[in-house]
């Protein structure tokens, strides 16, 4: 079950949205689009993927994401998974003249203003014009590293590795090298991961 949020641009007077289906949260997604995405140019070639299965730091380029070593590859390489181009699927983008109309229930809003992106962070349109704020202040004033991100990211890789086990790929990735080369991680960040899901577990 993914972390879902949508990422929001104003073209002229009209709202347009997609969806990104994993990896929601303010600590991945939002970090993504402060550091990668903060012109118009890219937020534009973003938001004309449309959906997204992934949000990485790199728009990158067509594969077919059907074939699993391939899709493996292009994580490492921090590329957008678009349902579209990478899947084939019809191409899906929300678009509107109010917030209200391309906002649909996710986790997670990102809108651009055109200068900065701004966070809203409850999943409920009503709350959104009352409730955005700039991504920065969001960043600031969080801990490095949400319980429930931590416990996500650890099942993630618990699935990742198995899957590697069963193909009898005795190569895969350690917890904190995954951490790292496929999450794209800081390190104090991987250290709170690391410190969160030992806390967790031991507790159990």
């Amino acid at each position: 079950m993914g972390t879902s949020c949508k990422i929001i641009a104003k073209s002229g007077d009209v709202y347009r949205g997609i969806r990104v289906h994993f990896d929601g949260y303010l600590e991945w997604a939002g970090v993504i689009l402060f550091r990668n995405y903060n012109t118009d140019d890219k937020v534009y070639q973003l938001i004309s993927l449309g959906d997204l299965s992934v949000l990485d730091a790199n728009i990158g380029t067509n594969f077919d994401a059907s074939d699993e070593h391939l899709r493996a590859e292009k994580r490492i390489e921090h590329q957008c998974v678009a349902y579209h181009r990478d899947y084939g699927r019809p191409l899906h983008i929300s678009e509107g003249h109010t917030l209200e109309e391309v906002f649909e229930d996710e986790d997670h809003a990102y809108l651009w203003d055109g200068d900065n992106w701004i966070y809203c962070p409850y999943g409920k349109p009503l709350a959104m014009l009352k409730d955005l704020i700039p991504i920065q202040q969001a960043l600031e004033s969080k801990s490095e590293v949400s319980f429930e991100y931590a416990q996500d990211l650890f099942d993630e890789w618990v699935a990742y590795a198995d899957k590697c086990l069963k193909e009898h790929n005795w190569r895969f990735l350690g917890f904190t090298t995954w951490l790292g080369a496929i999450k794209n991680l800081s390190g104090s960040q991987i250290e709170e991961v690391i410190k969160l899901t030992l806390t967790s577990h031991t507790d159990k």
